[in-house]
């Protein structure tokens, strides 16, 4: 067991370079994340990262690896979290697009009501209303969610979210 572990984070973390600084990282993770590889896997695969975050970073600090402290950075749990809500919404509309009975009229017409959506939520966004994004909204919120306290979301996340 323990060497399939030890082979596991190798490879998972073996090309992240623990000197570069936090926001490269975040440029690079969702660089990488992009809806390429968008999937209901990916949206689990967040979202689990992001419900045991304190044990993951427990896990890293017993391996004595240098990233446990991305799990008590503030912006990246707010970026994890708009990353898992954003997967969960992007799966809800691929799962209702490729629905039993569903046809090429229905899908057109769920993708164009999601397209229709994006710009209220950039709206909303930027007057720090993140209703539509649940775990993001519950950071924000202070409903400790996040396990950190107090937190905002940053301007460089809230440009990021207006982007994408």
């Amino acid at each position: 067991m323990e060497a399939h572990v030890c082979v596991v984070s190798t490879r998972v973390y073996a090309e992240v370079d623990c000197s570069s600084t936090f926001p490269e990282d975040l440029t690079l993770l969702w660089e990488h994340v992009e809806f390429r590889i968008f999937s209901d896997r990916m949206g689990q695969v967040l979202n689990r990262v992001f419900v045991v975050r304190v044990e993951l970073a427990l896990f890293l600090q017993e391996h004595q690896h240098c990233h446990p402290d991305c799990f008590k950075n503030s912006e990246f749990i707010l970026t994890l979290a708009y990353l898992d809500d954003v997967f969960a919404a992007l799966n809800h509309l691929n799962q209702k697009m490729q629905g039993g009975g569903t046809n090429i009229i229905e899908a057109e017409e769920n993708l164009k009501a999601f397209q229709k959506k994006l710009p209220l939520w950039k709206q909303r966004t930027e007057n720090n209303y993140f209703a539509n994004f649940p775990l993001l909204d519950d950071c924000v919120s202070k409903i400790d969610v996040s396990g950190i306290g107090d937190i905002s979301v940053p301007a460089e996340l809230k440009q990021a979210i207006a982007t994408h």
